[in-house]
């Protein structure tokens, strides 16, 4: 785990980094800038273009992860594979871009009694998603190179900034709103020539593909994979994102705003968790590929108690401020109706995280057809559930109804890992973690005091509850890496002890 915990460390750093942007774009900038029903028209076209992106690029940046090692050769530059993971998204874009035009009236119908502006904007989602498309292709081919860094410094920071000028030029009104959906386009287009000029960088790749290498076995299995992937993100993109198109349809893009600024804060508890499975994923899929599974089972429990320990930390100081964030941020008395998304969001991403690589092993291994029964099955229950908790409970119902289908997602994948492998993640250092988040909460809600200051309040909060939180931590050894980590941190004296971290 050393080389995996140092990308992942430094790629964490990138992350946060690229959080703070974020945080102050979403938690500043856009309250005191856009209106909450124009910040609902970006999200929405932003998560319309991401599931136009993810089926035009027909499934190939899983298939990147998984059949990398089949072609890895840097002296034959890696048999041109570079030249499969460009154009296989260019025929899936034309494709799915030809039936989102062919659909228009009957999605537009979808938006149209109260989120009219997606009509407006309904040709912009094209350009937008094929940028993230590459986007995404890209991330995935830097990260079975294990250069992971400079792609997420491209989308955590680059990308960021670059919205906080079209956003500030909006609000002194240098862009009218065309400009402001046009400019998150050109933004997302400079993140991913980013990302490829990087990667022609790092390696010399070939866009001249070797046919040699692709036996008729092999044809068939990548062949089935990528419909696989195809088939099974329209259930995955279902339960991850209909929460969104839910709210806008059945409420108004001003709640959408609000539902997507909670997301968001809730979002970062995942960060690290992004990282580590971006590093993780190419070598869980070569213990699958060796039949490894005492090192399966290694990666799995370590990414489970890492990942759910840095979700429970995130949880635990975004819970604790909650209020002083929402009497901080601009406008806060709009946006604090998102307060309890937050908590149930926030609750099943560190779920999610306690699952580990369990969604990485099931679809590298021969059994990632079946992934196909649960996610419609879940999709079908994230349908049911938004559609009878919306009209009740608001943008809250459409949380607990997110919360209840990852749950519910996680549940199942664990449970398939554990039947076909002998293998779970969770140990004694799940409950020790559970035992802590409880403590702490109990602390922060019974034992503490409040100020009226919302910065003063965040900043005595926080520091008790760390001054607590780090040293049981550590003295409990709840986490081998994570105590690693902390010992490095503590020992570095220079900027070259930080380069060796």
């Amino acid at each position: 785990m050393g080389v995996v915990i140092r990308q992942s460390f430094k790629a964490t750093i990138v992350t946060y980094v690229g959080f703070v942007f974020g945080y102050v774009n979403l938690v500043f900038l856009y309250p005191l800038c856009l209106t909450p029903e124009i910040y609902g028209l970006t999200r929405v076209v932003i998560e319309a273009a991401t599931i136009l992106a993810f089926f035009s690029q027909m499934g190939i940046s899983n298939a990147i992860i998984r059949f990398f090692p089949l072609f890895n050769n840097i002296e034959k530059r890696h048999h041109g594979f570079l030249f499969y993971a460009t154009i296989v998204p260019i025929v899936g874009f034309v494709i799915f871009s030809l039936v989102y035009v062919f659909f228009k009236d009957t999605i537009v119908a979808y938006f149209n009694k109260n989120s009219q502006l997606f009509f407006t904007y309904y040709y912009y989602i094209l350009p937008l998603a094929f940028f993230i498309m590459y986007t995404t292709i890209s991330e995935a081919y830097s990260s079975v190179l294990m250069r992971i860094v400079v792609p997420k410094i491209s989308k955590e920071v680059l990308l960021r900034i670059a919205l906080i000028f079209v956003v500030i030029a909006y609000y002194f009104k240098a862009l009218n709103l065309d400009g402001l959906i046009a400019g998150f386009v050109v933004s997302y287009g400079f993140a991913m020539l980013v990302n490829i000029f990087y990667i022609l960088k790092i390696q010399s790749s070939s866009f001249v593909a070797d046919k040699t290498i692709l036996t008729k076995d092999n044809k068939k299995e990548i062949s089935t994979f990528l419909i696989y992937m195809l088939v099974a993100g329209m259930g995955a993109n279902v339960v991850n994102k209909i929460d969104t198109f839910m709210i806008s349809s059945k409420l108004n893009f001003t709640e959408t705003g609000v539902f997507s600024l909670a997301f968001f804060i809730a979002t970062v508890i995942e960060m690290p968790s992004r990282s580590l499975l971006q590093i993780l994923s190419p070598i869980a899929s070569k213990a699958i590929a060796d039949n490894d599974i005492p090192q399966l089972d290694g990666l799995y429990k370590k990414s489970s108690v890492n990942q759910m320990l840095f979700a429970s930390i995130i949880f635990v100081f975004i819970w604790i401020n909650i209020a002083d964030i929402f009497e901080i941020m601009p406008n806060g008395n709009v946006y604090k109706g998102g307060v309890w998304v937050i908590f149930f969001i926030g609750l099943s991403k560190i779920f999610d995280a306690a699952t580990g690589i369990n969604f990485v092993i099931i679809g590298n291994s021969k059994y990632y057809y079946f992934g196909l029964f649960f996610i419609f099955f879940l999709a079908g229950i994230a349908i049911f559930l938004n559609n009878q908790l919306i009209p009740i409970y608001g943008i809250t119902g459409a949380a607990i109804a997110t919360a209840t289908s990852i749950f519910l997602y996680n549940s199942i994948f664990v449970f398939f890992v554990w039947l076909r492998f002998k293998i779970m993640p969770f140990t004694s250092a799940t409950l020790k973690t559970i035992m802590l988040f409880v403590f702490v909460l109990f602390i922060n809600n019974y034992l503490l005091p409040h100020f009226d200051n919302a910065f003063i309040d965040g900043l005595v909060r926080s520091l008790i509850i760390g001054l607590i939180m780090f040293p049981i931590i550590y003295f409990w050894k709840i986490s081998p890496d994570f105590n690693d980590v902390l010992r490095k941190l503590l020992k570095m004296r220079s900027i070259k002890h930080i380069q060796k971290l």
